[in-house]
């Protein structure tokens, strides 16, 4: 048996990580207490997922996104989970909760490989493409837009194959 991905709960009593005790990796919850016995989140995994984030400040809900290219949100008092965005272009690999937890940002790239910045409100289910959301006031996008901090990647087109840059020293 295989157990991976551990992440700390922001409060500090629980403790999300994979485990294949099933024979597919699923999403493990373990209080931290002795003797506890971890519970399983998941089921029936048809994909590779990717590290489970928590939300601050309550530790309610985790955030995760699989080989399926779809992004998870776990309610971990109820274990239910919402598919909050699928890409169409490639997985999304990098989300990151707002401060106050109500909100995930995350960057989903498009068809023509151009990725774009999404924010997803969990009180109201909604995702909006950012950098302006119709759906939030000003002091919301503010709000929102200050706690991100995540990295997005450039990446090479597939038909690269060299790349070439001239040096010149004065």
């Amino acid at each position: 048996m295989r157990e991976l991905s551990p992440a700390w709960s922001p409060d500090g009593k629980q403790i999300a990580f994979y485990s294949d005790a099933t024979g597919e990796y699923e999403l493990y919850l373990l209080e931290n207490r002795e003797d506890a016995v971890p519970r399983q989140v998941t089921r029936g995994s048809a994909a590779w997922k990717y590290a489970a984030e928590w939300s601050p400040p309550r530790s309610t809900h985790l955030v995760y996104s699989d080989r399926t290219m779809k992004l998870w949100l776990v309610d971990v008092s109820t274990d239910r989970q919402t598919a909050i965005d699928e890409a169409t272009a490639e997985e999304i690999r990098d989300y990151s909760f707002s401060p106050d937890g109500d909100w995930i940002a995350y960057s989903k790239t498009s068809p023509n490989y151009q990725s774009a910045l999404w924010l997803y409100q969990i009180s109201t289910g909604k995702n909006n493409r950012s950098p302006t959301p119709l759906s939030l006031t000003a002091t919301q996008h503010s709000a929102a837009m200050a706690s991100i901090s995540f990295p997005i990647q450039p990446r090479l087109q597939p038909h690269f194959q060299q790349l070439r840059v001239r040096l010149s020293l004065q």
